[in-house]
């Protein structure tokens, strides 16, 4: 896969990235349609994409190979980020949104996505972190300085 999904790609809506997928696939031809990724799971969603990961391997998991892990993780991790996909996403994939597509290369450019909307998120709320408590700061200093002036004020009047 040649193609690299980039941070610029991506628009977030506070915590869910939007993503427009145009990609010719080998197999099937073109998937074109607008994806919404979840930006961070939840403790619960976490679990649930393990136990997914898992019951889709099955009871003698490390007999798996490494592609067939690679997409069981990815489906496994896409049915707990994607909000919502375009109708070629569920056609055919029974639990699994994106099982039932013929092209897995768009699987994986579809989980990159996901992940990159995920580390976009994650800067722009550090960012975001960064100047709350620049703020922060400055409303204490400058309650300082109103606290000073008041002390010397005092002592002049005293």
């Amino acid at each position: 896969m040649d193609e690299k999904v980039k941070q610029s790609d991506i628009t977030l809506e506070n915590d869910v990235g939007v993503w427009n997928l145009i990609h010719h696939g080998g197999i099937a031809g073109s998937y074109l349609g607008q994806f919404k990724f979840r930006c961070f799971l939840t403790p619960m969603q976490t679990i649930e994409a393990d136990k997914d990961f898992r019951d889709l391997l099955g009871p003698n998991a490390s007999f798996a190979a490494s592609n067939v892990e690679n997409t069981a993780y990815a489906l496994a991790q896409l049915r707990q980020r994607i909000v919502s996909a375009p109708p070629f996403w569920t056609e055919g994939a029974g639990r699994y949104g994106g099982g039932g597509i013929k092209d897995q290369d768009v699987l994986e450019f579809v989980l990159e996505a996901a992940v990159v909307a995920e580390v976009k998120f994650r800067k722009e709320l550090a960012v975001r972190h960064e100047a709350a408590l620049d703020g922060i700061k400055k409303l204490m200093e400058k309650r300082r300085e109103e606290e000073k002036v008041n002390q010397e004020f005092e002592t002049k009047q005293e």
